[in-house]
């Protein structure tokens, strides 16, 4: 084992370049790159199915399943008029990156080079 000074001194420490990651004048969109992240890390995408479409889907599949299908404006209101259903789950990110084919469709250059 090599051995350790018993003075030791401080140093600064700067790593400057050590992050590929500036965002200096650009307006970097997180959930579209944790929606981007994800992807690549579950290996699965979205193609062509933007949450409007899935709140529509929702609903008809909801109101087949309620007694009540009054209650889906209730639904609605807590999850998708605030935007919450993208913290119901993470797999929900994954509409913020969507796929054409092997093109991402959306997000500035920025979010695409993070």
């Amino acid at each position: 084992m090599y051995p350790i000074a018993t003075e030791l001194k401080v140093g600064n420490n700067q790593l400057d370049s050590y992050l590929p990651v500036r965002n200096k004048n650009n307006d970097i969109s997180w959930q579209f790159v944790t929606g981007l992240a994800l992807s690549y890390a579950l290996k699965r995408k979205i193609e062509a199915y933007d949450p409007d479409q899935f709140r529509e889907d929702c609903k008809t599949h909801m109101q087949e399943l309620l007694d009540e299908p009054a209650f889906w404006s209730v639904l609605e209101r807590m999850y998708f008029s605030s935007q919450d259903i993208f913290r119901v789950s993470p797999l929900f990110l994954l509409f913020h990156a969507q796929f054409v084919g092997e093109k991402i469709s959306a997000g500035s250059t920025a979010d695409k080079r993070l």
